[in-house]
């Protein structure tokens, strides 16, 4: 979807104000984290929720997720005053944290399998745009977004062209992208995220998480 087309639907379901270029002139030496990911069933895992001989149950990554956020003790891997928000991204993305002390990130915050359950669809360019949109909102001289999924979009043929022209906006607004790649027994082979992010790793467990989004941080700390 082209992000004329999403900030027209932000509006009308009386979501996010319109995005205008950054005019990079902060006066805050803050850094902001946004954290996107991918939300939908499958890959955020169901196997509370669906019997153990269900061909339906899958585990998927959000007990990692959730383990990984908890880990990365953000109060002490990140500075003092550091903001952080949560988008995620199925059929549509939704902010599920607004932008505030980076503490109010946590792996409770991402909720549990419920949550997703029923939930359809990988808009990973929404997440991305969305993403974008909130780090607007603030003041922050140094903006990051992670993100987190199976490195596709639901049409990734379109997506391709979106997430080229989303380098260019990202670069211009001095919002630096990292992302982390795990693949469920159902997600394409395809990485079109690399589109954005050349050197975006795949990881083939999501028990690894924890470790890849320290590295990350430490990264986008000390740049």
């Amino acid at each position: 979807m082209h992000r004329v087309a999403l900030l027209s639907l932000l509006v009308a379901c009386g979501g996010a104000t319109p995005r205008t270029p950054a005019t990079n002139h902060s006066t805050s030496d803050t850094l902001a984290i946004a954290f996107v990911y991918n939300a939908q069933e499958i890959w955020m895992g169901n196997d509370d929720l669906e019997a153990e001989d269900s061909p339906a149950r899958h585990m998927g990554v959000l007990k990692d997720l959730v383990l990984a956020v908890d880990r990365a003790d953000f109060a002490r891997s990140v500075p003092s005053g550091t903001l952080g928000l949560v988008v995620t991204y199925n059929d549509k993305a939704v902010v599920r944290v607004p932008v505030g002390a980076i503490t109010t990130v946590t792996g409770a915050a991402l909720g549990t399998q419920k949550d997703y359950y029923g939930k359809m669809g990988s808009d990973m360019v929404n997440g991305i745009e969305l993403a974008m949109v909130e780090l607007d909102k603030t003041a922050a001289s140094k903006k990051v977004i992670i993100i987190f999924g199976d490195g596709n979009d639901t049409n990734n043929d379109a997506a391709k062209t979106e997430l080229a022209k989303l380098k260019t906006d990202l670069a211009a607004d001095q919002i630096t992208p990292y992302a982390i790649i795990y693949k469920t027994d159902l997600s394409d082979a395809a990485n079109i995220v690399k589109v954005l992010v050349p050197d975006a790793e795949t990881i083939n467990t999501s028990g690894t998480l924890p470790v890849k989004l320290a590295r990350i941080l430490h990264d986008c700390c000390r740049r």
